[in-house]
């Protein structure tokens, strides 16, 4: 191991400075802990102990060593004043015994605090420090062997921090001194000082004295004491991996930027035959492979510590030697260098063909992440090509070392406050690297047909609404137009402020430098001139694509994933969920007594079958195979095996992936080898999740394909599921019964072919994977596997092409089909499963939208029939995962009409309806579990709202799936703008006495919309009295159609008669920040008028002609297109209702606000407000009461984090109470005095209810406005005749956060009455 000293860079005024001196290892503090703590500097020592240690350390240095114990001495007791507190004397009771090495871990002095001085504020041990004294010239980080234990010292350390619950740990041997943090169940880390640098860096040494000095232990807060300020520093590691996310993105384009420049100095010859979709996946392969081996390299799963090793193979140590090399010799001189690039090539055949070499060995890991046939032209091949010929793409050295910092350094905050922090692979979970490779998903390379300018990013790209990327000519139409929407366009891409892009817009840049950048395209100057300035900026040079020249852009052919980091305890809290009931019995389905549950055998938790069938790159299944591994050791401890009641007292708090003990890892790989299973429809995704397996195993002899028999490619909603859909030949095993119940009938034949096929994986199974050998044996099981399945496999894929081309057929149709279909199978079986095959593969991408990836089907008992098929009970056990997001609009634009019906018809049971994905995979994983099954899936709170509700959760709750815990909305952790809800369902009954959680409250029962089921039960129904009265505002269609008041008065004082046709313009947001509710901005309106008359208006018509009429033309509603200068929905009947009233009541659509105000009428209200034709006081307060609240809480849909009003959904079902006096009094007095309020303050509606809901608000207005809510709500009992019932008034906890309102046992109670009462009045309207 090669160790550095760091010096300093000259901080510059830069706070805390002093951290770019550690080396460090694992997480460590972060830059804003430490300036919360400590300002932007450490406290400065005192002179005099300044220059002690300086006379202390140059004597240490100069004697080698000599004065080491007096130097350590020093700075124990002068700087860091321990005095009485410095043990020396350990008790063996400190000591960690490691008995898989059969060594004895021991501290040779501590921190102590006898425990009648310890206030129990930082651990629960008297120690809160151990210490270990080196050898001299040992350093901390390095590794040795003894005996059969091969560690660094700080390893070593940590041990015994764990065993015996002290956190922090120091290691010194006089000049290096490490500060070791080892939480349970977190990763290690340590960072180093130099003592020889402490006399010209006296920064270095006040850090490590303000860090471990005695008022650090005993006299500050306990959250500001080092181990509470490590751990503050780790709990802000998602802001990592968003970073880490960008910089990889980053590093991709560059590589394919450089490519792209070799391929074009090559005319071409370069990347002959490698189409965008190959080269982005080439591109980002050779990223994962960095990314893989950096991992792997760091946790000591490949050879690191040879020196043979690092010298010619080791990416981890390549960036440093390529620094070294710069700041030698310069940076530009990289840029003639390849030999980085020939390195990770090297690297990349090395671990997928191993080395046999006299002096270093690596196994053939194999794997297609690896496999350099996989992308030959990265290596300067054709395909079939032999190595000998390859002539490699002169990657320079310089890219290669971009590439590196950007996943080995990641920086994080702004200006001043910037810090760069070297990435701790040992510290990252396997989880962040799929969440890395996911984000790279949401990505594509396109060919430029002609110029293509890229603006400076919006913060929300990829995923922003409207891309960055332009061609020139669209660039041109915004330039032209009169007047010219340059500013707008550029405002809208980049989400820069309107005064920014004027200034930059100002801005003029140098024809020469922007006619180089143009090359032959010169023509195109003119337009590139009014956009240059607001371009990305590359060496200061503006970014453009040539034609013909390759970039990448977000993908057009895939939906925004709206990837987002899962934090491990998010995936965990899914499976823990899930498995519980599989794991223990009595468990949750028994009794909601925990203390009773009881470990099942560890022979039943061995033959567990989890599965994730959208598995990502696994981390779903990593945390499954964590939990089993847990409770296995749990099980067998129980049943009295030694090691595993060794290490259950070991292991009480958890590991961190890279410290997990022998005898954990071993139950891991058991776990992976026989439990689990995955499907992912991307092939890059499963190899993925292998290697996250792989990873999470850590057994550094397996090859990379040891799970290839149960981690699959293909489309888990496409295929046959059952082995009955075989036997009847049909989609639709009941209609294929009755069609054919005297006709063809291959089950036994069939039967005996996948009970054959189940026991050649069940051998797979049995044989532990432990050299390539062994992989290449269960490869050759699996292949007769699949060879014998493979005339079942013809079958299959023609069944599911005929039911995806009759899927949206008439019943008859479909029945012909399928007549048809039995006929052709049994006709091609003998001799033409050839053509059947082909046959089968036409039908089935036929509809296939010509822009997306062929269409796999997965067929569950040919690829699992150990599971699906051969099984006294087929089906999963447990399915875990957060299916895709797509919303149910976007299903058949991206997958097919066809594949829409066939989801429809098939899983769906024949209703129709608008339902997101995530449903779709409900239904399905509710096919594939077995009569135990368990289901734990996390999605988008759409899954309980509306259609996607009825179509999926409600629909399996019917077919026999019980909700038993859920958690409702509740935002994504890492993202305000995503709400969630995470669901766990039961296929087998749960017990009265079992455990039914909802939002970690015990209840009777949960609904399919993770909602309490009341005493009342059966469906809402839309009211008489209701209908007429709510309405939707116009849906303009168009921005050009507004205006601000500034633009408004200019037309108005230009032409007095341009008054007739604009009119203010009220938004969802007026209502809710404006205090008046007053239009914002305002619009053209030309209501319904015929063109002729429009024209009439000629400044507002030519408006409209340049602004709107592009847009509409581009429209697939022939309605939008004809009439442009009229609104896509102008709500004719909202104006004629409303047309003789002064006031209306209005509310925001998309608010968690959830209040309505008066408004006065004559503005044009938007389409993100809701109208009621109504405009008298009672009717206020009864929309502004906590009962009208908690019918909106209870039946709402969301948009991101904001609830969603739908009139039709709410307003209309709701049974409204006659008003009265009272109502009207307390209506008009809420108006007046909430007005007053606000037109005082300047408050929006908004920042009125955040004070009403703020429990510390006592603000004297603030409590009159709560008498006034409270008043209302006791009217409202009242005019219900529900007096009796005592609402709790308070401040209380709701799914929209805390709210003025019922207390819980009110609330539901007051949902039965109203959903009673609408049931009550329904039927009586019937009977009129």
């Amino acid at each position: 191991m090669s160790l550095q000293v760091r010096k300093s860079r000259g901080g510059g005024g830069k706070p805390h400075s002093w951290l770019e001196l550690l080396q460090t290892s694992g997480p460590f503090l972060t830059l804003p802990v430490l300036k919360r703590v400590f300002g932007d500097s450490m406290p400065a020592l005192p002179t005099p102990v300044r220059a002690r240690i300086r006379v202390a350390a140059e004597v240490m240095m100069r004697s080698g060593g000599d004065t080491r114990r007096e130097f350590i001495d020093a700075v124990l007791d002068d700087v860091l004043d321990w005095g009485a507190r410095r043990a020396v004397e350990l008790p063996e009771s400190m000591t960690a015994q490691v008995h898989e090495h059969n060594q004895l871990v021991r501290a040779d002095f501590a921190f102590h605090v006898p425990t009648a001085e310890d206030d129990g504020d930082a651990t629960d041990s008297e120690y809160r420090l151990l210490g270990v004294a080196l050898p001299w010239g040992i350093h901390p980080l390095s590794r040795s062997t003894i005996g059969s234990w091969t560690a660094s010292p700080v390893e070593r350390l940590a041990v015994l921090l764990r065993a015996r619950n002290v956190p922090i740990g120091l290691v010194t041997d006089g000049r290096w001194w490490a500060i070791v943090w080892a939480p349970r169940g977190g990763a290690m880390g340590a960072a180093v000082w130099d003592a020889s640098v402490f006399s010209e860096e006296p920064d270095s040494l006040a850090a490590l004295a303000a860090l471990l000095e005695r008022r650090r232990f005993l006299g500050v807060p306990g959250k500001d004491r080092l181990p509470e300020l490590l751990m503050e520093s780790a709990e802000r590691q998602e802001d990592i991996t968003d970073q880490l996310g960008v910089q990889v993105r980053d590093a991709v384009e560059l590589l394919l930027a450089t490519l792209d420049r070799l391929d074009a100095h090559s005319e071409g010859r370069l990347l002959d035959g490698v189409d965008d979709d190959e080269l982005y996946s080439g591109v980002v392969t050779m990223m994962m492979r960095i990314i893989f081996i950096l991992f792997a390299e760091e946790r000591r799963l490949l050879p690191s510590d040879d020196d043979l090793y690092n010298a010619g193979y080791s990416i981890g140590t390549l960036e440093t030697e390529l620094s070294e090399h710069a700041a030698l010799y310069g940076e530009q001189t990289l840029e003639h260098r390849t030999g980085a690039w020939h390195r990770l090539l090297a690297t990349s055949r090395a671990l997928h063909g191993g080395v046999a070499h006299e002096n270093l060995r690596l196994p053939a890991y194999g794997g297609s992440l690896f496999d350099p046939d996989a992308h030959p032209w990265l290596e300067g091949r054709a395909a079939g090509q032999p190595f000998a010929t390859a002539r490699p793409p002169a990657i320079d050295d310089r890219t290669v070392r971009r590439m590196l910092r950007a996943v080995q350094y990641v920086e994080l905050g702004t200006g001043k406050h910037k810090e760069q922090r070297r990435l701790t692979f040992r510290a990252l979970g396997v989880e962040q690297i799929g969440y890395v490779y996911e984000g790279l998903l949401e990505l594509e390379v396109r060919t430029a047909a002609e110029v293509v300018v890229h603006l400076e990013r919006h913060k929300d790209w990829p995923r922003s609404k409207l891309q960055c990327e332009v061609g020139i000519t669209e660039v041109g139409t915004w330039v032209d137009v009169v007047p010219p929407v340059v500013a707008e366009q550029v405002k809208k891409r980049t989400g820069w402020t309107e005064g920014k892009v004027e200034a930059l817009l100002r801005e003029m840049l140098d024809d020469t430098v922007l006619s180089k950048c143009l090359g032959e395209s010169n023509s195109a100057l003119p337009v590139l001139r009014a956009i240059a300035p607001a371009l990305r900026r590359e060496r200061e040079v503006p970014v453009l694509t040539l034609p013909g020249r390759r970039y990448v852009a977000p993908s057009t052919r895939r939906a925004s994933t709206g990837t987002h980091y899962t934090p491990p305890q998010l995936a965990e809290r899914i499976v823990a969920g899930a498995l519980e009931p599989l794991v223990y019995r009595p468990g949750p389905l028994e009794t909601a007594d925990r203390d009773r549950w009881t470990a099942r055998p560890s022979d039943e938790i061995r033959n567990l079958r989890i599965a994730d069938i959208a598995m990502g790159s696994g981390a779903f299944l990593v945390a499954a195979c964590r939990y089993l591994a847990d409770r296995l050791l749990e099980a067998r401890g129980a049943e009295g095996e030694e090691r595993a009641l060794r290490e259950q007292r070991r292991s009480a708090a958890g590991f961190a992936d890279a410290e997990v003990p022998p005898t954990l890892l071993a139950a891991r790989r058991e776990i992976a080898d026989r439990c689990l299973y995955g499907v992912d429809i991307n092939p890059l995704a499963v190899e993925m999740a292998k290697l996250s397996l792989w990873l999470v195993t850590m057994d550094p002899q397996r090859p990379f394909g040891f799970l290839d028999d149960r981690l699959v490619v293909g489309d888990s909603l496409l295929g046959v599921v059952t082995a009955e859909q075989l036997d009847t030949l049909h989609i639709d095993p009941v209609a294929g019964r009755r069609l054919h119940e005297t006709g063809f009938d291959y089950s036994d034949s069939w039967h005996a072919t996948l009970s054959a096929a189940a026991d050649l994986r069940r051998k797979i199974a049995a044989h532990d994977v432990a050299s390539l050998r062994d992989l290449e044996f269960k490869q050759r099981l699996l292949a007769q596997a699949r060879q014998a399945t493979a005339e079942v496999q013809a079958v299959a894929d023609y069944l599911t092409g005929v039911g995806l081309t009759n899927a949206s057929a008439a019943a008859r149709k479909a029945d012909s089909a399928f007549i048809a279909a039995g006929i052709e199978i049994g006709n091609r079986l003998d001799s033409g499963i050839g053509e059947l095959r082909k046959a089968a593969d036409a039908l089935i991408q036929v509809g296939r939208p010509a822009d997306i990836a062929e269409r796999a089907p997965l067929h569950w008992p040919l690829i699992f029939p150990e599971v699906l098929a051969d099984n006294h009970d087929p089906g999963f056990d447990a399915i875990v995962g957060n299916p895709p997001f797509m919303s149910g609009k976007q299903i058949s634009g991206a997958a097919g009409k066809d594949y829409l019906a066939w989801l429809q018809r098939y899983d769906g049971a024949g209703k129709r309806g608008s339902a997101d994905l995530a449903a779709r995979f409900v239904l399905r994983a509710q096919r594939l579990l077995n009569s135990r099954g368990q289901l734990g899936f996390i999605c988008t709170n759409t899954l309980v709202q509306d259609g996607t509700l009825e179509i999926g959760l409600a629909q399996a709750v019917e077919r026999g799936i019980t909700i038993r815990m859920g958690l409702s909305s509740h935002k994504w952790p890492s993202s305000a703008n995503v709400e969630i809800v995470e669901v766990w369902a039961s296929a087998a009954p749960v017990a009265k006495g079992g455990e039914r959680l909802l939002d970690g409250e015990l209840v009777p029962e949960i609904g399919a919309d993770l909602q309490l089921i009341g005493r009342v039960s059966g469906p809402r129904y839309r009211l008489a009295e209701n209908e007429d009265i709510a309405f939707i505002g116009s849906q303009v269609q168009g921005l050009g159609f507004t205006l601000s008041s500034a633009e408004a008065a200019v037309l108005i004082e230009r032409d007095p008669r341009n008054a007739e046709a604009l009119s203010p313009y009220v938004i969802g947001n007026d209502l809710t920040q404006r205090p008046d509710h007053s239009a914002s901005r305002w619009v053209i309106n030309f209501r319904d008028w015929p063109l002729e008359r429009a024209e009439t208006y000629p400044d507002l018509i030519e408006i409209l002609r340049q602004k709107v009429k592009p847009e509409r033309d581009r429209s697939n509603r022939d309605a939008h297109s004809k009439y442009w200068w009229r609104y896509g929905d102008h709500r004719p009947g909202l104006y004629a209702a409303i047309a003789d009233l002064d006031h209306v009541l209005a509310i925001s659509l998309h608010s968690s606000v959830v209040m309505p105000v008066r408004v006065r009428t004559g503005p044009v209200f938007a389409h993100a407000a809701a109208i009621w034709a109504l405009n008298d006081f009672a009717s206020l307060a009864v929309l502004s009461s906590n009962i009208h609240l908690s019918w909106v809480i209870r039946y709402r849909s969301t948009l991101e984090t904001r609830t969603r009003y739908a009139p039709s959904n709410i307003f209309l079902t709701l049974p409204r109470p006659e008003p009265g006096p009272l109502l009207h009094e307390l209506g008009e007095r809420l108006d007046s005095e909430r007005r007053e309020l606000m037109l005082g303050r300047s408050w929006g509606l908004t920042t009125t209810y955040n004070h009403v809901h703020d429990p510390s608000d006592s603000d004297a207005a603030i409590a009159n406005l709560r008498e006034i809510h409270t008043a209302i709500d006791y009217a409202m009992l009242d005019a219900y005749g529900w007096s009796d019932l005592e609402p709790e008034i308070g401040h209380h906890q709701t799914t929209i956060g805390t709210r003025w309102t019922f207390g819980a046992t009110a609330r539901f109670e007051l949902l039965d009455r109203l959903l009673a009462e609408n049931q009550k009045r329904h039927a009586l309207e019937d009977n009129d």
